[in-house]
């Protein structure tokens, strides 16, 4: 009873860790609003518009170098949606920066842009585009993960719940391996929790793609949803603890070597010659 409630107790703390893991800076609706009137005047050809975004942060002759290198980009744009990938502020100079870095996606591009903003203004602070070669729908998560459990479906409900039979299972393994007498019961207890495969499996939207990792902190198992009918099947193997499970009975710590008989000479001295 006492090692099950270690492991249930035990069991919480990379749970919380992951929900942990959604928290991000809230996105502003000012510096989004900014990058989609950006976005809008780049498609047809607005530079005035464009370039009073950015008038407070640089010169009208690096606007143009700017416009004329990213023009064909922005005008074969039509309907896109913009996606949060990550938000951040900074302080410097006394001054609060705001920065998003969202993904474009349309028919035609894809794009990552990254916009900047002085936090109380109404002007950006910097605009860069890039132009990755790799999918973008991937990284934008929709629904599946610990932080969106509310969006969740059937079946990934059923991949967040055997992702937290396998987290016991590895605690299991690991507190197993420290309280039994063990050779090397430190590196066992490194290759339980360390000795994550993870597997992935990308699908839908007329793409397929397969990755693995290794984990060296805790990942899980989930069926995540992306955008455009894209889906994600993560699965976490843990290979370390399975080893330990099939091994731990052979595993014996070292005997300690028996003592040597001392062999006892006993002096017989005759009565008379004592």
């Amino acid at each position: 009873m006492k090692r099950l409630i270690a492991i249930l107790s035990l069991l919480l703390i990379p749970l919380l860790f992951l929900t942990s893991c959604g928290e991000t800076v809230p996105e502003s609706a000012t510096l989004r609003d900014l990058t989609v009137r950006m976005v809008n005047a780049m498609k047809i050809g607005d530079t005035e518009t464009a370039f009073s975004l950015v008038a407070a942060s640089c010169t009208q002759e690096e606007f143009d170098d700017f416009y004329e290198k990213f023009e064909p980009v922005f005008l074969v744009i039509e309907d896109y949606e913009l996606y949060v990938h990550a938000t951040a502020e900074k302080e410097q100079d006394g001054r609060v920066y705001e920065s998003t870095q969202y993904i474009l996606l349309s028919d035609e591009k894809q794009l990552v842009l990254s916009a900047n903003m002085e936090k109380g203004t109404r002007s950006l602070s910097g605009f860069q585009v890039g132009e990755p070669e790799e999918n973008l729908k991937k990284y934008i998560e929709t629904s599946g993960t610990v932080s969106t459990l509310d969006e969740t479906k059937d079946w990934q409900w059923v991949a967040l719940g055997v992702s937290v039979l396998e987290i016991a299972f590895i605690l299991w393994m690991a507190i197993d391996c420290a309280l039994r007498k063990i050779e090397s019961k430190f590196l066992w207890i490194s290759l339980i929790l360390l000795g994550i495969v993870t597997l992935s499996f990308s699908y839908g939207d007329g793409s397929f793609a397969f990755d693995f990792a290794i984990s060296f902190i805790f990942d899980y198992t989930a069926l995540i949803g992306h955008v455009k009918d894209l889906v994600s099947l993560h699965i976490m193997l843990p290979i370390g603890a399975v080893v330990y499970f099939f091994l731990r009975k052979r595993l014996k710590a070292p005997t300690p070597p028996e003592a040597e008989t001392q062999k006892v000479y006993k002096s017989y001295i005759p009565d008379d010659e004592k």
